[in-house]
């Protein structure tokens, strides 16, 4: 299909879809940016597992504390009664009996006793460990993330500024353009989706990737005042500069 048409008009509309096809492409990035949710998360794990590790370790540290007291407690107790059962003050035998029974249980008591504070100290240096470690990564993942919000922040701000170049810049274009053939254009966009302008290269439609016969390429380098359409998928052709 031909019809004259100004040159001038057909660059002007090849400009708006080559403005148009960037303002797309421009929206599709910015609405694509990631703003970093994986790695926020990634952090808010990191510092919720190391509040909870620090937390445990301070439990257990409180613990053993309250587990050394006592076990010094108990082999005081064990020491005065061993005074007073070895002092040759108490004479009589049961109550001699009772006292080395005590002194036995006072005596298991703190081995028990020493046994919890060992197991707790190496409970507590294990969390110690992971608290160091847990440490690190959260380190870690608070320095990704601030990267990549900084990343996000500097493209987000390129990005807007250059979608408002292109918003500033359509209207301009699209005045300087006729109205019926920027209808055509308007339809064509509709009917076929963002593309309605398509470069010929190498003598191939851009819009549908479909070879052009050699006689309409020559036409359009030809006779540049007449507006064809690509046999294929509808759009208008036009070389580019």
């Amino acid at each position: 299909m031909t019809q004259p048409v100004p040159a001038s008009r057909l660059r002007l509309l090849y400009r708006l879809q080559q403005v148009d096809t960037d303002l797309a492409r421009t929206e599709e990035r910015l609405s694509a940016l990631d703003p970093g949710d994986a790695l926020r998360a990634r952090l808010q794990e990191a510092e919720a597992a190391l509040a909870a590790a620090k937390e445990d370790l301070a439990a257990r540290q409180s613990r053993t504390r309250d587990l050394e007291l006592e076990l010094q407690s108990s082999v005081a107790k064990r020491k005065r009664m061993e005074e007073e059962m070895y002092s040759g003050r108490v004479r009589n035998p049961k109550e001699l009996a009772a006292m080395q029974e005590d002194v036995a249980a006072l005596g298991r008591h703190s081995r028990h006793l020493e046994d919890i504070v060992l197991s707790l100290m190496e409970e507590v240096e294990a969390l110690q460990d992971r608290g160091r470690t847990l440490t690190d990564e959260a380190a870690a993942a608070r320095m990704d993330l601030e990267r990549h919000v900084e990343a996000y922040q500097h493209e987000q701000t390129a990005l807007t500024a250059a979608l408002e170049d292109l918003r500033r810049q359509r209207p301009e274009v699209v005045a300087t353009i006729d109205e019926d053939l920027l209808r055509r254009y308007d339809r064509i966009r509709e009917r076929m989706g963002p593309v309605a302008v398509a470069a010929v290269r190498k003598g191939v439609c851009e819009g549908c990737h479909v070879a052009i016969p050699e006689g309409r390429v020559r036409r359009l380098a030809e006779e540049e005042d007449l507006l064809l359409t690509c046999e294929r998928c509808g759009r208008i052709l036009v070389l580019p500069e």
